[in-house]
């Protein structure tokens, strides 16, 4: 099989490609792998979301979103009319309202882009 973010190698089909001779994997960018072992599971921490089954792949929520549990599947967007410029928000006080002048007009904006002129 193939492991990880652009990784295009077949691995598994010789000896010693498995276990503990695999190489680092590149999970893209902004991912981590949550810790976890056969005794012990991990939840990806408030403020991220799980990508892969399992919840092995955490990716932090991106700006204009927040999680504020752990284990959570989905990042919640800021509201229409504001924003948050902040990645791995796990609060929903990171959305602020859009200053005069500005607007998001509808849910999960990073940043308030300016208001037409004459409007």
């Amino acid at each position: 099989g193939q492991l990880g973010y652009g990784d295009m190698v077949k691995r598994g089909d010789d000896p010693n490609e498995m276990g503990a001779t695999l190489p680092a994997i590149n999970l893209g960018p902004n991912s981590t792998v949550a810790p976890s072992g056969p005794a012990e599971c991990a939840a990806c921490p408030a403020g991220s979301f799980f990508t892969a089954v399992g919840g092995a792949i955490c990716t932090p929520c991106p700006a204009g979103s927040y999680s504020l549990f752990r284990a959570s599947a989905l990042c919640e967007q800021c509201p229409a009319g504001s924003y948050s410029a902040a990645v791995g928000a796990s609060t929903a006080a990171t959305c602020t309202k859009c200053p005069a002048g500005a607007y998001a007009p509808s849910p999960g904006f990073g940043e308030c882009p300016a208001c037409p002129a004459g409007r």
